[in-house]
């Protein structure tokens, strides 16, 4: 087997003591070709080979609640097109059944190839929302896509999300979505994709493509990358004139496919604006091929950026030795340190720690609001490395962050090791999944005892942990899960496998993220804390401010605590409340939305309304409230900080809500009902407390 042809191209004390808190029992560790209830597989179907190259958690694509997947295969023939490649949409769902993708029925959708001998779907990730209607979108990005064989320009698709389950054709996709063509012969665009979260600050979810071949202003192989808004249209994108649709992202200063690897980064600097982060690991950074990775910063202009010449509008990484290869993969991470800042992991699977050759690392860097480069060999406090257990092992070949698996308010971490060795099976592959800490020590991959646990291939060359992403809440336990590639598996036929998290959450866990100032978009409280919308079903609270601001910031900082009990509060009809705090000051109103589990209901759905409290004692005061037991959401407008519950509403109100639908995202979606209609009066209230 060519492994190389199967890279994925891109792709404070209280605290401290909570967190020690919220270690398992002892380490977990899982052979993923024994997964029992642990979770389930996604098989190969009979036309597919190579299954699960790139893999990546999808978001909410059909609307229930739960998180989905997205995962791609290199090569398939059907429907008279040979070697077109397919992904693969797997709606979330709790029972550990094994997945074949030629009989999806209601479980998801393919997204069939676009023709012949162009081996699609190289690179595939969740979206986010990009067109605003409530539902997660995917993208796939195919390098060697294009009108002319063979031009190798490359193209991506936007997909849509749906609660339908129909084949989507990406050479026909009609109001399912929109294609965005590359530039240039042998740019390869869509080498790498990902969604980027709200970067321009409109309320639509951005995406970002690298075409690693690109010769921006001449500069020969030197990549560029693209970032563009979302919208909510199906006419197809042109990177060569975005129209203001978006942004380049180039350099002049001669670095080497610096856009194979993207990620959106979410919220670093804490203005309230999603960022992104590229990589390029032949780059030199005062050491031969040490690597290199940016952070650009979210802006609401389309003016273009030069990585060369960041300035105010980011900051760049540099490799700590010769060889390292920093930037092998990138990712958001998630709040890692719960201080409120979007951190980034990053991968240099050459590096050689403790002088095992290859055996890999890779860096946590803690979000910061300054633009002063970082030399990953002197981290300092500003994150920390994880280091390879074996010589060869590649670890770090592929990283994302894993949302939050233990359930402590910490983004967790998991780590890719393909060329891993474990129990003599050669090349069976290893992965890490690392909780989230607050202090900046080194962390051992082959000595995690309580920080984590291992996973690991089961038969020769399976080389799973080539992709690896986080799942989101597949299962609808609230805590995050995960997915595995391994497309040597299965006799080279490839097999994904989604890990659930098996640890009890906390009582109390709080998730921190920033609100822009004056009337912004919705902002997400939830495993990673990075602003995201609709389209992330682990949040469990959002909030839209209308107005008010940071006297001293561009964004506000909001601290929703999770607590895992109804409180003082009487007879809640789901056993959890919710506190918000907020630095915002002079703010009117704002719509809060609250999402609860289906093991916290304590009794039916009808008639949900949100009650509130200053301090989380009696007297409770009733909110005009809408219920979407569809996804298990509940929303009110408030207009102070405090304590917030779910209850019953004492009766069925009729006339005004009380509160503006308009305000709602998405207040016509699929499921949303009224749980009660009209004003609650003074006295209403009164008799409710």
């Amino acid at each position: 087997m060519n492994r190389q042809s199967l890279r994925p191209p891109k792709h404070v004390l209280s605290l401290f003591l909570a967190c020690l808190a919220a270690l398992p029992a002892q380490a977990q560790d899982l052979d993923l070709g024994n997964l029992g209830v642990r979770g389930f597989q996604i098989d190969s179907g009979a036309h597919s080979q190579s299954l699960a190259t790139d893999v990546s958690g999808a978001g909410d694509v059909n609307g229930d609640g739960l998180a989905d997947l997205v995962v791609s295969t290199m090569f398939v023939l059907r429907d008279g097109r040979f070697l077109a490649g397919e992904s693969y949409v797997v709606f979330g769902k709790a029972d550990p059944a094994s997945v074949n993708p030629d009989a999806l029925g209601t479980g998801g959708f393919r997204i069939a190839g676009i023709a012949s001998n162009v081996f699609g779907s190289n690179s595939v990730s969740g979206a986010g929302d990009v067109n605003g209607d409530g539902f997660a979108d995917v993208i796939v990005g195919i390098p060697t896509g294009d009108d002319v064989i063979l031009a190798k320009t490359g193209q991506s698709f936007v997909v849509f999300g749906s609660a339908d389950n129909a084949t989507v054709d990406l050479a026909n996709l009609g109001s399912r979505g929109f294609r965005i063509d590359g530039i240039g012969r042998g740019d390869y665009s869509g080498s790498g994709v990902s969604g980027a979260g709200d970067v321009n600050g409109d309320g639509l979810d951005d995406f970002i493509i690298g075409s690693p071949g690109a010769d921006p202003d001449g500069n020969l192989n030197a990549g560029q990358s693209h970032l563009v808004f979302g919208k909510t249209d199906t006419t197809n994108v042109n990177l060569g004139n975005l129209e203001g649709g978006g942004f380049p992202i180039s350099s002049t200063d001669g670095m080497i496919f610096v856009s194979a690897q993207v990620s959106g980064a979410g919220d670093v600097n804490g203005d309230g604006l999603a960022d992104l982060v590229l990589g390029g690991r032949n780059t030199t950074s005062g050491f031969a091929d040490a690597g290199n990775s940016y952070v650009v910063f979210g802006k609401t202009d389309s003016t273009s950026i030069d990585l060369g010449n960041l300035g105010n509008g980011g900051f760049g990484l540099d490799g700590a030795n010769a060889g390292d290869s920093l930037g092998s993969s990138v990712s958001g991470a998630g709040d890692v340190n719960g201080d409120g800042l979007a951190d980034l992991i990053i991968g240099a699977d050459w590096a050689d720690p403790n002088g095992a050759s290859k055996a890999g690392q890779s860096y946590v860097v803690f979000g910061k609001t300054d633009t002063t480069n970082m030399n990953l060999g002197n981290l300092g406090l500003g994150g920390f490395r994880l280091d390879g257990v074996r010589p060869g092992d590649n670890s770090g070949w592929s990283v994302s962050g894993a949302g939050d698996v233990n359930g402590d308010g910490l983004a967790d971490l998991i780590i890719g090791a393909p060329e891993a060795d474990p129990g003599g099976n050669l090349l069976a592959g290893e992965s890490y999944l690392v909780f989230g800490k607050v202090d900046s020590t080194a962390v051992s991959l082959g000595n995690l005892g309580l920080r984590g646990f291992r996973t690991y291939g089961s038969a020769f060359e399976d080389i799973s942990g080539i992709s690896v992403s986080g799942a989101g809440d597949v299962n609808g336990d609230g805590l995050a899960d995960l997915i595995i590639g391994a497309p040597g598996a299965n006799n080279d036929r490839g097999r994904s496998f989604v890990v659930f998290s098996t640890s009890t959450p906390q009582p109390t866990s709080s998730v921190r993220a920033h609100s822009r100032n004056g009337n912004a978009p919705r902002v997400a409280f939830g495993v990673s804390g990075d602003g995201s919308n609709d389209s992330n079903p682990d949040v469990r609270a959002w909030i839209d401010f209308a107005d008010g601001s940071d006297p001293l910031n561009l964004a506000s900082l909001e601290t929703v605590t999770l607590n895992r009990s109804g409180g003082a509060f009487p007879d809640p009809l789901a056993a959890v409340h919710w506190q918000l705090q907020t630095t915002r000051q002079n703010w009117t109103s704002a719509e809060l939305r609250l999402r609860y589990l289906d093991s916290e209901l304590t009794s039916g759905e009808a008639g949900m309304q949100v009650f509130y409290s200053p301090d989380g004692n009696a007297p409770f005061s009733p909110l005009p409230s809408i219920a979407n037991p569809f996804d298990n959401t509940v929303s009110a407008i408030i207009s102070q900080a405090g304590y917030f519950f779910i209850g019953s509403a004492s009766r069925h109100w009729t006339g005004n809500l009380g509160m503006d639908p308009a305000r709602l995202r998405n207040p016509t979606r699929i499921g949303y009902r009224e749980a009660h209609v009209g004003r609650i009066s003074e006295s209403d209230s009164q008799e409710s407390e």
